[in-house]
């Protein structure tokens, strides 16, 4: 079973890395996590930076999330979007995309960027 796990980044750039609550009365998006303490931290995220962990991780063992962008071999393929409950990788000049699950090069994946970030 995949872990559900999200991120999301804040208005100073940090990224956190959690659960993901929308709190209906402040309008607020959070990412939540467990603490040393048994309690919990809670971070105000901006809505359009959250992003679900795929289950995937990269050549390198990094965590593939939604809006990753993807290259194979130093070549720019597109960035990972949820959608019709799917993860599909969005191609650089396609918007259809294709189950990222499927491709025959995942072992060759690598992440350098996020499209919050630009490149690295």
């Amino acid at each position: 079973m995949r872990e559900h796990l999200f991120r999301g980044r804040n208005g100073l750039g940090n990224w956190f890395y959690g659960g993901y609550i929308y709190c209906k009365y402040s309008e607020t998006h959070n990412i939540v996590n467990e603490n040393t303490a048994r309690s919990f931290d809670w971070f105000d995220v901006i809505p359009e930076t959250i992003g679900q962990f795929t289950g995937l991780t990269d050549k390198n063992g990094a965590n593939i999330f939604e809006h990753d962008k993807i290259y194979i071999d130093g070549m720019y393929l597109g960035y990972i979007l949820l959608t019709d409950g799917a993860f599909n990788l969005i191609e650089e000049n396609n918007q259809s995309g294709s189950n990222i699950i499927n491709q025959a090069r995942m072992n060759r994946m690598e992440i350098i960027s996020n499209i919050h970030e630009g490149d690295k």
